[in-house]
This record gives C-alpha cells, sequence and structure tokens, in this order.
C-alpha cells in the first residue's frame, strides 16, 4: 500500500514537471518569434516552479507585442 502511494506522488511529480516545463517551453517559443530571448530572461522562466506563475507569463507572452512589453506585465 505504501509502496503504491509513493508510485502514485511520484508520478503526480512527473505530470507536475512535466507541465512546467512545457509551458516555460512554450513561453520562450512565444518570446523566440518577438525577438533574441537573453540569457537572464530564458535562465528566470526556466527556474520558474509555480504553475499558476507560469501560466500568466504564458497569456502575457501571448498577447506581448515584444519582449520589453512581456517583461512589463510580468
Amino acid at each position: 500500500m505504501i509502496f503504491e502511494e509513493m508510485l502514485r506522488d511520484e508520478r503526480a511529480e512527473g505530470r507536475a514537471e512535466g507541465r512546467i516545463e512545457g509551458i516555460a517551453g512554450g513561453i520562450l517559443d512565444l518570446l523566440g518569434d518577438l525577438g533574441n530571448v537573453s540569457d537572464e530572461v530564458c535562465d528566470r522562466i526556466r527556474n520558474e516552479k509555480n504553475l499558476d506563475t507560469l501560466t500568466d507569463w504564458l497569456k502575457a507572452a501571448a498577447k506581448a507585442g515584444s519582449i520589453e512589453d512581456f517583461l512589463n506585465q510580468i
């Protein structure tokens, strides 16, 4: 029983990490269409682990007209 719970927790963690990586990648893809994304901005996005924050950033990237516009929104 304990082993099954551990496996379930690990799977949930893996799914969450996958979603975080996917959203971060989506943000960087959108920003890449707007211009050159600095290493500092890339690192900030890749190091963010809060799913709600990343979701907000994804929406901001989708609406941004420039990388500067995106940075002003976050």
